[in-house]
């Protein structure tokens, strides 16, 4: 007689420890395993998966015993200055950026923005949480920038007040929506059409589809993004286009093609595009996200990825993460102009996002980048 015995560990309980600031009910909520589950292999690589993508802490470990899931977290400090710094042909200017990542424990974002020189900004923001896990997100953004390009002598005046809604439709689906209304005023005649400023209310709207299997370092799946921004007041245009990017992997090689289109329907005034564009702004999107620039936008690019380390060496007990090696091949046609680079680098994946640095060469020789990894906003 043959007899088969299983045994199954259930989850009886769960104790989140290690958190002195975050709550312990928004851990519970976002970890994926609740009491009465069965503790499986994949789910404890899932939970860490989940708790990584919150953004909040450095490390995450679980241990199982007698019915009872301890996860521990290791969190870090939430409140940083980041210097500001922009020099170049068009202009000079510096200041700081103060930011809580976690405030009131709940992975809610609030932060302030003041800058001297050529660009004067003051301005002040918050949002709920954004990570993907989450149902709904809600930003507000205000404030006044005073710009003077240093070469066409362009001031321009600005107040604005942007809001933004995302919604968690059936999975994988998102809809993010947004209103910017906004007041600009210049003395260069040439940039508005109204002497006493442009007055205009700007709505968006833009369809997600999020397959990724894990947003630090995808090795499955897409996503992409389709969309359209309105605007309508003292002169009226409309942008629209839509991004993809898949992930292929075989072994340690990850094929990560990219491709972003824009299109401008409409005119838009000059202060909505950047006075000067370089290639490695067209092609690796380097640009103030609320500019547009150009009319017709292309962009494209294959990167390959190799995973060199799935654990940090030597500082794993600071910060938890992996790296790889990045071979890339970018082109970006904007308007008449066009530019192709090619170069190499390196991708560090952390709890807290992941970050490219590269070096290439092409159109205009040189160029640099480094940056979050994600080009899907």
């Amino acid at each position: 007689m043959l007899s088969l015995f299983i045994s199954f560990r259930t989850i009886d309980t769960i104790i989140v420890s290690g958190n002195r600031w975050t709550s312990t009910d928004y851990i519970l909520k976002y970890a994926g395993a609740s009491v009465g589950d069965t503790l499986t292999d994949s789910l404890i690589v899932e939970v860490k998966r989940r708790l990584w993508q919150l953004g909040l802490f450095r490390g995450v470990d679980t241990r199982y015993n007698a019915g009872t899931l301890r996860i521990y977290v290791k969190e870090t400090w939430y409140v940083y200055p980041f210097p500001y710094l922009s020099v170049s042909t068009v202009e000079v200017a510096y200041g700081l950026w103060i930011q809580n990542t976690n405030f009131r424990g709940k992975g809610e974002l609030v932060y302030v923005l003041g800058t001297l020189g050529d660009r004067r900004i003051l301005m002040a923001g918050w949002s709920t949480p954004t990570h993907r896990m989450v149902r709904d997100v809600f930003s507000i953004e205000g404030g006044k920038e005073f710009y003077r390009s240093q070469l066409y002598r362009m001031p321009i005046d600005r107040y604005f007040l942007n809001v933004r809604f995302r919604s968690r439709l059936e999975d994988p689906w998102r809809l993010r929506m947004g209103v910017l209304v906004s007041r600009i005023t210049s003395d260069s005649a040439h940039l508005l059409y109204r002497e006493e400023g442009d007055r205009f209310l700007s709505t968006e709207a833009y369809l997600y589809r999020d397959t990724r299997d894990w947003e630090n370092y995808p090795r499955k799946g897409a996503v992409w993004k389709a969309g359209l921004k309105a605007y309508v007041g003292d002169f009226a245009a409309w942008v629209y286009g839509a991004d993809w990017e898949g992930y292929h992997t075989v072994g340690k090689l990850t094929f990560v093609p990219y491709l972003s289109l824009r299109r401008v329907f409409g005119e838009l005034p000059v202060y909505l595009k950047l006075p000067l564009v370089g290639t490695s702004e067209m092609v690796r999107g380097s640009y103030p996200a609320s500019r547009m620039v150009g009319d017709v936008r292309t962009v494209a690019s294959l990167e390959v990825r190799y995973l060199t380390f799935e654990r940090f060496p030597f500082i794993s007990h600071i910060v938890e993460g992996g790296a790889a090696t990045v071979l890339f091949l970018d082109f970006g046609r904007l308007d008449t102009l066009s530019a192709l680079v090619v170069g190499i680098g390196a991708m560090a994946y952390t709890p807290f996002g992941s970050f490219t640095g590269l070096v290439g060469y092409g159109t205009g020789g040189f160029h640099l980048f480094f940056g979050e990894s994600r080009r899907i906003w």
